[in-house]
């Protein structure tokens, strides 16, 4: 069977380098454990083996990552079903999400656990990273839907491999082709959500504030009644704790001693180089902790908590929203005199984002409406004030605004309205402006 699976794709003989492959073939991994790979040139190479896993994909490099796919040959989704659960149960799931029947079905070594393969006609060629995003979402949904384990999902993932012994069902006389589970996916694939166009979320905090992230720092050996059923996730929590600690900013070395501490902790720890391995992998930065992993392995809830910031709505503006951004950058300086924290921090408070307020900050600079003074080193500290000759500028203006009992009016004589701070002012705030704009105006008169 893997001859007529494999066999387009292998080439018949090669000098084990993957320069010298042709586009139209692949390597594949296999390994007696997950840990052990070892890579399959050729087609007899891949026959002579006896491993317990193997690849339903074909790679062009030496790492088994999804961006190295060149062949998916077929989907596997890993059933996690109780002891009684039979061939014609799975059956039954397929049918229930309407999928196509799969072509082979492999028991593993716990009863009641199979594996399920949909096994395309041709090898599908994945020859960019969209058409690799939509083998990974189609496998993703298809697990969904028939209630099988979610994170094994994937093209690159370990597979059984196919033997005499674990064969309990398989009828090769037809395969699954492509365009069915496309078809498929457009009738079933969940609807997107409208975007709201006004509703900005701003998050506080990371998971490991959450009830989840607290669960997934604790050792497992603090609850030995559940210890059983979490010895076989020990690889997903101790790397779902590693991401969380990479994502909340923990220093290199730290989240290398916490894993360790946590690994110590259980009583049946992981092997040092397991531990090691998934320490190098978080480290890479190439994933962030899911909230949704995160509540799958713990339980428990890991959603940050945000608020959202309503801007004006576009109907109601009556200038550019750069404009009202100008406006209350202005404002905060004037009710603050000095800022010294952090532009991300400037940002946050005001309910902007980063790029924008630098973009302003960097135009009232160049028009000499602030002074910056930037600081140096590691601890140094950058301030930002109005300049003098701005404040001199709106002290005669400020005067006749109040004087014509403009209350409506800002500092630059444009009328008020809701903007990204301050919502619409009623007249007690025009009376304090008017009083605040006085003593301005008395303060410069004086002076000169």
């Amino acid at each position: 069977m893997l001859a007529d699976v494999f066999g387009s794709v292998l080439p018949e003989s090669s000098s084990c380098e993957i320069k010298g492959l042709n586009k139209d073939q692949g390597i594949v991994f296999t390994a007696d454990e997950k840990n052990s790979a070892m890579i399959s040139w050729t087609l007899r190479d891949l026959l002579s083996k006896e491993d317990t896993y193997i690849t339903l994909a074909t790679f062009y490099g030496r790492q088994r990552k999804r961006k190295y796919i060149r062949h998916v040959l077929g989907f596997a989704i890993d059933f996690d079903t109780p002891e009684d659960t039979t061939v014609e149960d799975i059956m039954d799931l397929y049918h229930k999400a309407r999928l196509p029947l799969p072509e082979l079905i492999i028991a593993t070594a716990t009863k009641g656990h199979y594996q399920a393969f949909n096994l395309f006609p041709e090898p599908l060629r994945c020859k960019n990273e969209l058409l690799q995003d939509r083998v990974y979402r189609i496998h993703k949904l298809m697990a969904k839907a028939l209630g099988a384990d979610p994170h094994a999902v994937g093209a690159e993932r370990w597979v059984r491999r196919p033997t005499a012994q674990n064969i309990v069902y398989q009828d090769l006389a037809s395969y699954t082709t492509w365009e069915e589970l496309e078809t498929w996916y457009e009738a079933h694939k969940p609807l997107k959500k409208p975007e709201d166009h006004f509703r900005k979320v701003i998050y506080i905090g990371t998971i490991l504030s959450t009830p989840g992230g607290q669960r997934i720092q604790e050792s497992l050996a603090t609850a030995p009644n559940r210890l059983n059923d979490y010895k076989g996730n020990r690889d997903e929590w101790c790397y779902g704790l590693g991401l969380c600690l990479w994502d909340a900013g923990i220093p290199t070395g730290e989240i290398k001693t916490k894993l360790a501490n946590w690994n110590d902790a259980l009583e049946v720890p992981l092997p040092d180089l397991q531990v090691d391995k998934i320490v190098r992998s978080v480290l890479t930065g190439e994933h962030h902790a899911s909230p949704y992993v995160i509540e799958a392995l713990t339980g428990l809830s890991a959603r940050i908590k945000g608020f959202y910031h309503l801007p004006k709505i576009r109907e109601r503006r009556s200038r550019d929203h750069l404009c009202e951004v100008r406006e209350d950058v202005i404002a905060d300086l004037l009710s603050c005199g000095v800022i010294t924290e952090s532009q991300k921090a400037w940002a946050v408070r005001l309910g902007l984002s980063y790029r924008t307020l630098k973009l302003i900050l960097a135009q009232l600079r160049e028009e000499g409406v602030i002074e910056a003074n930037t600081g140096r080193g590691r601890y140094a500290q950058s301030s930002y004030s109005l300049s003098l000759a701005y404040l001199e500028s709106i002290g005669s203006e400020s005067y006749l605004e109040a004087a014509a009992g403009a209350e409506g009016l800002s500092f630059t004589g444009i009328l008020k309205g809701h903007t990204a701070i301050s919502p619409s002012k009623g007249l007690a705030v025009a009376v304090e402006e008017r009083l605040f704009v006085a003593t301005v105006d008395k303060f410069f008169t004086n002076d000169s």
